[in-house]
């Protein structure tokens, strides 16, 4: 067993549990787990008076940002596109229909 792990093994400390199920994991452990502020913890219950608690990975950022990148609508170009459309519709409700207008002709 490299040395490294066996020091994690090693670590044992005691913590408190609060009134409202709290419990701080002491510094030495942190230290040895590599644990930071705002990691997330998951809680197995084992049995009667026994669970464990293990540190979720990290993941970075890029793993997010992997795969077929998604395309990025050209914003002026759709806000374009939806005011010749509504143009359109405007007009079309302006504009008499051409039977309307022969209609009219011929009155």
């Amino acid at each position: 067993m490299p040395s490294a792990q066996k020091d994690v093994a090693c670590t044992v400390a005691l913590a408190r549990l609060q009134e409202r199920g709290q419990f701080t994991v002491p510094a030495r452990v942190r230290e040895a787990v590599g644990m930071r502020p705002g990691d997330q913890l998951l809680v197995r219950a084992l049995g009667p008076g026994r669970f464990e608690v293990m540190a979720v990975p990290r993941r970075p950022l890029t793993d997010f940002f992997k795969g077929p990148k998604a395309k990025v609508p050209d914003i002026a170009r759709l806000r374009a596109d939806m005011g010749q459309d509504l143009a359109r519709e405007y007009l079309a409700r302006r504009t008499p229909a051409s039977s309307e207008v022969a209609a009219a002709r011929e009155s």
